[in-house]
């Protein structure tokens, strides 16, 4: 975990898990029966035209599209 952890700023960890639990409230909520992760193509593509549906920011996107890798325990 170190190394996946290794260099990122408080902020930036903060935005990414963030933005991951965001999804991962959507996903509980419209996918009941599916897990968030790891994340498939076609999930991310609905997640993204809710949020533009849903008239929230683009920073919103943004963030979650930023995610470079989900770290598994």
């Amino acid at each position: 975990m170190s190394d996946t952890l290794r260099g990122k700023s408080f902020s930036t960890l903060k935005i990414r898990i963030s933005s991951q639990a965001l999804y991962c409230k959507w996903m509980g909520q419209a996918h009941k029966d599916e897990v968030p992760f790891p994340l498939i193509e076609v999930r991310v593509y609905e997640y993204l035209n809710y949020l533009r549906t849903r008239c929230c920011s683009a920073s919103r996107g943004s963030a979650f599209m930023s995610i470079d890798s989900v770290p598994t325990f």
